[in-house]
């Protein structure tokens, strides 16, 4: 992979990642294919060219970029800050330390929280409003 100041880093691998983003205020689900694996890569890129290639579409403004899927609905959104268009993602990792629950919800804030634990989530459920962690027993995580 060669970079903006001609340095080439080696990719070791490929694979299709399950991605968690935000898209309006909501947690959106979605498998990206292809990733390269480059192990001396400081921060994640996305190309524009690959996204276009799978019939997304792209659009930038000064605030940032959508990504929208045929249908038009946005499946990416992008927040623009010096020259650079940053696009929240967290990777889902699959983890044997995590029981296996029928509620993903718990699994996802479980996994963005940093693996805490089931007691911790429900009280971050009450101080904030969107987690809904309300009716899930405590020992899901």
């Amino acid at each position: 992979m060669y970079m903006g100041d001609d340095t080439i880093l080696e990719a070791i691998g490929k694979r299709n990642i399950k991605a968690i983003m935000q898209v309006k205020g909501r947690m959106l689900f979605t498998t990206i294919t292809q990733v390269l694996h480059v192990p001396k890569m400081k921060n994640s890129l996305i190309s524009i060219s690959k996204l276009i290639s799978k019939d997304l579409k792209v659009d930038f403004d000064n605030d940032g970029c959508k990504v929208n899927n045929v249908h038009g609905i946005i499946v990416a959104e992008a927040q623009s800050e010096k020259n650079l268009y940053l696009l929240n993602v967290n990777v889902w990792k699959e983890s044997a330390n995590v029981a296996k629950s029928s509620n993903e919800r718990v699994t996802f804030w479980h996994q963005i929280r940093n693996h805490l634990n089931m007691a911790s989530l429900k009280k971050l459920d009450k101080m904030v409003n969107g987690i809904n962690l309300k009716e899930v027993p405590l020992h899901c995580v």
